[in-house]
This record gives structure tokens, sequence and C-alpha cells, in this order.
């Protein structure tokens, strides 16, 4: 909500503070778009907690949408959950890539050369 607004003021009436509240709310209930849009927020750094990729991980797990598999292949990918593996970050994204996820930055073919393309 913040970020739509993109100001505390008139326009929404809202601050990042009681944004993110709302959606940790929405996350712990159980709502996936809001489990993966908290992941996006932790792992971007817009929510500065000492385990915040381990945080932004679980999240994705729990929200489960293509989006967030890949988000989890690229934390695997750099380690940023704690552990660095390229095999487990491949399969994240070829998972994604199943569920539908479209690779618009090419983020595989950087990441692992021309053998993605068949994906």
């Amino acid at each position: 909500l913040y970020r739509m607004c993109g100001t505390d003021g008139p326009i929404c009436n809202i601050n990042k503070v009681d944004s993110i509240n709302m959606l940790k709310n929405s996350a712990s209930s159980g709502y996936p778009d809001a489990q993966y849009l908290l992941g996006q927020l932790y792992l971007e750094g817009d929510i500065n907690e000492y385990n915040r990729y381990e945080l932004a991980y679980e999240l994705f797990e729990k929200s489960g949408n293509a989006k967030s598999i890949a988000n989890q292949g690229y934390m695997l990918y750099h380690g940023l959950n704690g552990t660095m593996c390229r095999k487990d970050a491949f399969k994240k994204y070829y998972l994604a890539r199943q569920m539908g996820w479209y690779d618009k930055h090419n983020s595989m073919k950087n990441m692992f050369g021309d053998d993605s393309e068949w994906l």
C-alpha cells in the first residue's frame, strides 16, 4: 500500500509502518499474495531485520506462487539464505517456469548460460 501511494500523506493517508503491519497480518493469515509481497520487501531490504533473507525465503515458500519460487532460485544461486547451491537454484527456476513464470530479465541465461534455453 505504501509503495502504491508513494508517500506518507493525504493521497492514501497510510504510512510505511502501517502498511507493513497490514501486510504482516495478511501474510500470517495465510494470504499467498501478501506472503509474496512481504517476502519481496525483506529480500529488497525495505524491511531490515537481522534475519531478513531467512524470513523472505520462508515467506516465498509459504506463498508458493511462480514468482516466489523464482525468487527462491535467485536466493539459492547467490547464497542469500545462507546456502549457495546452483543445482537447487536451477530446480527452483525450472519449477517456476513450469508454473508459468516468464524470465523477462533472462536470469536463467545469465546465471546458467545457454543450457537454460530449453526451458
